[in-house]
């Protein structure tokens, strides 16, 4: 079993290699950390000096988890769909000995993954982009305050319902545009829902920015452990309507 299930994401990964997708993962971070970058190197140091280092992380962190990060997922999602939609590729391995539950298990893995490397490219552009500022004459930078670990953690666990929402959607929907326009709508519901101290809970979109940026940890403990539950709860109904419609057909 565990030798199918390992022959099941080789075969995934090797779907992905002519679909640009690790260039995707590294343009944007680091489009976030270009644009920020530039508007603090061109407000100056004045500006700087009232909010400080803490000020450009915050800022990098609102546009990379409220924005960036959730498109960049609804469009990993749908490109990995969009291989199986393309030429009835359901089809094709549905021909194959291989369970659906296990090929979506293997999506969900890969996507995992790559919104995890997605992360920590986050982070590294950060420091550099940081280094560079100091060179040019910028503070030094002090991360006292700042926990880089607990960002790269808390928005990779707070991503995993977002990512099988996405799966979901994207598996449902033979079409490219229509995932990355109900993500957008959603990215912009959950804008003005993380606002509400008493709903944000209710949109999954909310729960990065939730586990990073509010400084109560209880709403950061909620918001990981809801992203943790949701997942279990999306993933187990996901594999029983799989293994049922596979009952119903045999």
């Amino acid at each position: 079993m565990l030798k199918q299930t390992l022959t099941v994401l080789l075969c995934e990964c090797t779907k992905l290699k002519r679909q640009w997708l690790i260039p995707l993962l590294f343009a944007c971070p680091l489009a976030v950390i270009s644009l920020q970058f530039l508007v603090t190197f061109e407000r100056g140091l004045d500006v700087f000096a009232e909010f400080g280092w803490f000020g450009y992380i915050s800022a990098n962190s609102t546009l990379w988890l409220g924005l960036m990060l959730p498109m960049l997922i609804a469009l990993v999602t749908t490109i990995i769909h969009q291989i199986e939609h393309k030429d009835n590729g359901w089809l094709l391995m549905s021909s194959f000995a291989i369970s659906p539950i296990k090929l979506f298990i293997a999506k969900f893995t890969i996507t995992s993954l790559l919104i995890v490397l997605a992360n920590l490219l986050m982070v590294c552009f950060i420091f550099i982009s940081a280094w560079l500022l100091m060179q040019l004459g910028f503070p030094q930078f002090e991360s006292a305050n700042i926990s880089f670990l607990q960002f790269f953690i808390n928005a990779s666990i707070t991503s995993l319902p977002i990512i099988l929402i996405g799966l979901i959607i994207s598996k449902l929907i033979n079409n490219f545009a229509a995932p990355i326009c109900a993500a957008f709508i959603m990215v912009v519901f959950a804008m003005n829902l993380s606002r509400s101290e008493s709903h944000w809970f209710y949109s999954p979109w909310t729960y990065p920015m939730i586990s990073i940026q509010v400084a109560d940890q209880t709403a950061t403990n909620l918001a990981i452990t809801l992203s943790l539950g949701l997942s279990a709860v999306l993933l187990v109904t996901v594999c029983t309507l799989f293994w049922w419609r596979h009952k119903q057909v045999a």
